[in-house]
């Protein structure tokens, strides 16, 4: 892909700070996007943001739970006030429960990957949107995995369900706007760097050579053709 290809571009990456979050957070430096990298209390936020901007790139945190209201209110309001626009929007805020059978898992498991990997999604993406209009922005999330997610974790497999269907939605309600939602499908086995190349491919769009190498691996979840 182009070296700048996101240059000019704003990304704020939910959960950047962390796991996959840094690693496609490093990525989009690489390719231009200024950054707004959000984590919780006691994420490498601060550490983060200064190591994207140490190697060049440009990057402010945002510390906040984006599962309460006000918070992903906030968060939303900070990108668009320290850079006046917001072109992409990545959702990696999200937590893997404990792998057990469903009527041993703990009740308190089910509740936190739904606050997690619903409400933070749903509440990030309500504040944004009118934002990502104006940019004909995307929306990018995780999808399911491969290699049995339902059988070994029904739980986080059907949150991952419930991402790709609310992103179809998105697309389906804003593609008036150029809006685009897409959910990044992987396997446990995938390395971050690719997974991270998978995510940059889809936020420059559907036409370059590497968005196309990466469908075979990667599900496009919704886009302005449907």
């Amino acid at each position: 892909m182009a070296s700048r290809a996101l240059e000019n571009r704003v990304a704020l990456i939910t959960g950047g700070a962390r796991g996959l979050g840094f690693a496609v957070s490093r990525k989009f430096s690489d390719l231009g996007a200024g950054l707004v990298i959000t984590g919780t209390p006691g994420d490498a936020v601060p550490e983060a943001a200064q190591m994207i901007n140490d190697f060049g790139g440009r990057a402010v945190g945002f510390i906040g739970d984006v599962g309460v209201e006000s918070q992903a209110e906030a968060c939303v309001h900070f990108a668009q006030e320290t850079y006046d626009q917001i072109d992409i929007l990545v959702h990696l805020y999200s937590v893997t429960p404990v792998e057990r059978e469903v009527d041993s898992l703990r009740i308190s498991d089910f509740d936190h990957t739904v606050y997690t990997d619903l409400r933070s999604i749903f509440l990030v993406t309500h504040f944004a949107l009118p934002f990502l209009r104006e940019s004909h922005g995307v929306i990018l999330s995780p999808g399911a995995e491969k290699n049995g997610e339902l059988e070994m974790n029904p739980v986080l497999g059907a949150a991952h369900a419930w991402m790709e269907a609310f992103n179809r939605g998105v697309a389906l309600q804003n593609k008036k706007w150029g809006v685009r939602a897409h959910s990044i499908l992987k396997s446990r086995s995938s390395p971050l760097e690719e997974v991270a190349d998978a995510y940059a491919s889809y936020a420059i769009g559907p036409t370059t050579d590497d968005f196309k190498k990466n469908l075979g691996l990667y599900r496009q979840s919704a886009d302005l053709d449907l």
